[in-house]
């Protein structure tokens, strides 16, 4: 807001998710910086290494984010993106996101199946096109050559004409043109 800059949904969603990675690496690292000793336990014993350099695809914990986390965390604001869930409602969680996955799959293809569609029929048409508009080619230049014939013919008879009259004007001599 200082610098003139609008607050849109974009910006919010993306103040937010930044608020919440902060947290997540406070949490997650804080026994490393010196901050306060680690709050809960690493899973079965293990502990997430974090590379110097983010890869991409990795959170600031170091795990690897999945496809579907990053899908649901830009589509659905209310889905957390781990299913640390138990029982239930952990599996109820898992089936909704495998049936919101698969809608999507579906819809997917079905947006693919159309465009394929359309590329054949666009396709088809510009080879109808193509063919069109070559037998037109081909019969104008018939039709060219025909009257370049014609011409042709017609200049030869003129040609013809023009030396008969010289011939019959050189055999009557002057008197024939009064």
């Amino acid at each position: 807001d200082k610098q003139g800059f609008e607050r849109t949904t974009v910006l919010s969603r993306l103040e937010s998710r930044l608020v919440q990675m902060q947290k997540l690496y406070w949490s997650t690292n804080c026994h490393k910086i010196g901050y306060a000793p680690r709050r809960y336990k690493p899973v079965n014993g293990y502990d997430y290494k974090e590379s110097s350099p983010d890869p991409e695809g990795s959170d600031p914990s170091g795990m690897k984010t999945r496809a579907s986390d990053k899908y649901y965390s830009s589509s659905y604001p209310n889905h957390k993106g781990d299913n640390a869930g138990s029982g239930k409602d952990g599996s109820l969680s898992l089936q909704e996101e495998l049936r919101r996955e698969k809608e999507r799959s579906r819809a997917l293809e079905a947006e693919v199946i159309l465009a394929r569609q359309q590329i054949e029929e666009m396709t088809k048409e510009k080879n109808n096109l193509i063919e069109i508009f070559s037998e037109e080619r081909d019969r104008r230049d018939g039709e060219e050559e025909c009257l370049r014939n014609k011409l042709e013919e017609a200049s030869n008879t003129i040609d013809e004409l023009l030396n008969k009259i010289k011939t019959l004007e050189g055999s009557k001599g002057p008197s024939w043109r009064r």
